[in-house]
């Protein structure tokens, strides 16, 4: 009886590890999608704070301009001001694409934590390993 009773408690404590392994295993999946999601948010952020200074920066560029009593609209301030505008688009849409990378790399962590978790199969063989050595113990203690 003792082998029996030992087989049977390994193989629930094997299953019940493997299900509390499983548990964390997708909380932290879960985390890295979560995260992925705010990276976005915050690059999106980011981007759009750097276009707001564009305006700001490309407003003062302007008025400096026409207060010295120099056209804005042509020559080379146009082209300072048309530069500007291109490089500080181009800042906004690097910080984008920089978030959206890292969002991947972090979506990609969360697909491979699920990924290494342990399938049906795997627990109930580790389940029935657990429960052989269990009984083995249990008939070397049984005599």
């Amino acid at each position: 009886m003792i082998p029996v009773a030992m087989a049977g408690v390994q193989a629930a404590s094997s299953l019940a590890n493997s299900q509390a392994q499983e548990q964390q295993l997708e909380a932290q999946a879960v985390a890295q999608e979560k995260a992925a999601e705010e990276t976005m948010l915050q690059g999106y952020s980011q981007s759009a704070q750097v276009r707001s200074q564009a305006d700001d920066i490309i407003g003062s560029t302007v008025s400096a301009a026409v207060g010295s009593g120099v056209q804005t609209d042509t020559g080379s301030v146009l082209d300072v001001i048309k530069e500007s505008a291109f490089n500080i688009e181009l800042d906004a849409l690097t910080i984008e694409s920089d978030a959206k990378r890292q969002a991947q790399n972090q979506k990609q962590t969360a697909a491979n934590i699920r990924a290494s978790k342990p399938t049906g199969v795997q627990k109930l063989l580790g389940a029935f390993g657990s429960g052989a050595s269990g009984y083995a113990s249990g008939m070397a203690i049984n005599g």
